[in-house]
């Protein structure tokens, strides 16, 4: 239920204008009000009373308590430019463990992603333990070995072919497959984690099966955490060869502290970066831009 305090009300329209499903309505020379037959459209995202200047405005489930002051001022292009082009992928970590606080706050900042329709279904699990995360490195060794051994299999791999599609199996081939088996031979040489790159904390976005835009709400989120994690000096590396081992394998889900019953759609190596600093910026662009 939404309700209008009318002693409180300026009669502004701010929360009229600002809720996209025209739950408020305010009548010529009239008061503002919520209207009951739309009530069930509130997905209590809040911005109705976010913009109220007076804190009129109440939705069920939400209290002003809830809300963050906004900063005095946005951030300029200039601040923006400067952290998306100092933010690198870090596989170098330093051993260091990472405070929990710092790793609340990254949360925290990531948590004000967009979502497809709040409230969002995005669960994070937050691995520190350094036995559980040198598990990870040998799991996803064995899944791809048992899963380019499967695509030899008449049957089996014709299955997979199509499920994975021409190019991901061609990269199988070509880069994945050699990756591995060199990653398989430093680790056993010189211990050398090619996979989560001696980072302390990893990061699992996941969500229930039934979350709407579960996966599109988990990867937006996961790309706040990365820059928040670098405004705060930490480094962060996107890593889909753990993302997929979770995904897939229910036993190392529920190993890692996350619902068997879950999808997992991103996870963030994370932790302070260690050497070499980066002096310049590497050259990124779209394969394309077309203008219509």
């Amino acid at each position: 239920m939404q309700l209008v305090d009318q002693e409180k009300c300026l009669r502004c329209g701010a929360c009229v204008a600002i809720c996209p499903l025209r739950i408020y309505e305010k009548p010529e020379g009239d008061e503002v009000r919520a209207r009951p037959e739309r009530a069930w459209l509130c997905v209590r995202c809040g911005h109705c009373m976010g913009v109220c200047p007076t804190g009129a405005v109440a939705v069920d489930g939400l209290g002003y308590s809830q809300f963050m002051p906004l900063p005095e001022k946005p951030p300029t292009a200039e601040d923006f430019a400067r952290l998306v082009l100092t933010r690198r992928s870090i596989r170098h970590y330093r051993p260091d463990p990472v405070p929990r606080e710092l790793l609340e706050t990254v949360l925290e900042m990531a948590a004000q992603a967009p979502a497809g329709v709040p409230p969002t279904t995005v669960e994070v699990a937050v691995i520190t333990d350094r036995n559980r995360i040198a598990e990870l490195g040998p799991a996803v060794i064995h899944q791809i070995k048992q899963l380019r051994k499967a695509l030899r299999w008449p049957v089996v791999g014709w299955l997979l072919r199509r499920q994975l599609g021409p190019a991901l199996v061609a990269a199988m081939d070509r880069f994945i497959g050699p990756l591995t088996e060199m990653a398989e031979r430093l680790q056993r040489e010189e211990g050398l984690d090619m996979v989560t790159w001696g980072a302390p904390v990893v990061m699992v976005f996941h969500s229930a099966p039934a979350g709407f835009c579960a996966q599109e709400n988990c990867i937006i989120a996961a790309t706040y955490a990365m820059l928040a994690a670098h405004s705060l000096g930490l480094g962060t590396c996107w890593n889909g060869f753990v993302g997929a081992l979770l995904a897939h394998d229910r036993t190392m889900r529920e190993r890692m502290g996350i619902p068997g019953d879950h999808s997992v759609h991103a996870a963030l190596l994370t932790g302070y970066p260690a050497w070499p600093a980066y002096r310049r910026v590497p050259p990124r662009s779209f394969r394309a831009v077309r203008w219509t």
